[in-house]
């Protein structure tokens, strides 16, 4: 009966112990002041490079949380970037209050599919993913390269340019070892009207 009791005792024990330290480290992971803006910024981009291996990773946004001693923070994942067919999407956190555990916020592109448009509606291409991606199915240049010499041996690249009386637009190189020349293709970034296409020797 003695050794019951003692027994009892000592799981009584155990189990406050593990309560207190669990407490003790939540309060401690989001009490005020014990992290940076910039440290939680790091902390997501550590683990989402984890997450996503040789994905381009970049924190757009890092304000105070609603949370008391936590950061918003907003990521963008870019997978597959410099594919014809790149993968972006955005996720926010708010860190430490959910440690990692992330709201997704977007899916823009994946496997060549652009999820961010309405049909015939006005639209506007806001990432090099996208204008890759819409490009890459939309483009008769783009897609005749795409089939001639593959879709793994392929590079693309989409830089932006603004200008004040046009508008925006997108120039997008797309190459290939396999190939002695590189297809480039312009386009609007109001919904995507192609503005000129052209060969370049590689």
């Amino acid at each position: 009966m003695q050794l019951l009791a003692s027994v009892l005792t000592l799981a009584v024990i155990v189990i406050v112990v593990v309560l207190a330290a669990y407490y003790a480290y939540n309060y401690f992971a989001s009490a005020p002041g014990q992290i940076t803006g910039q440290q939680a910024a790091a902390l997501i981009t550590s683990d989402l490079q984890a997450a996503y291996p040789n994905a381009v990773v970049n924190i757009t946004s890092v304000a105070p949380s609603p949370y008391a001693g936590s950061w918003h923070i907003v990521a963008s994942v870019t997978e597959n970037a410099t594919s014809p067919c790149p993968s972006y999407f955005i996720n926010t956190y708010d860190y430490p209050q959910f440690r990692f555990v992330s709201t997704p916020q977007n899916t823009y592109t994946s496997n060549c599919k652009i999820y961010v448009f309405s049909p015939n509606a006005a639209f506007k291409l806001g990432s090099a993913p996208v204008a890759i991606a819409w490009a890459s199915k939309h483009v008769v240049s783009v897609i005749d390269y795409i089939s001639r010499f593959g879709y793994s041996s392929i590079a693309a690249s989409a830089k932006y340019q603004s200008n004040a009386t046009s508008g925006g637009s997108w120039s997008l190189v797309y190459s290939s070892p396999n190939a002695n020349y590189s297809v480039h293709a312009v386009l609007a970034d109001v919904n995507g009207t192609l503005l000129s296409t052209y060969n370049s020797s590689a």
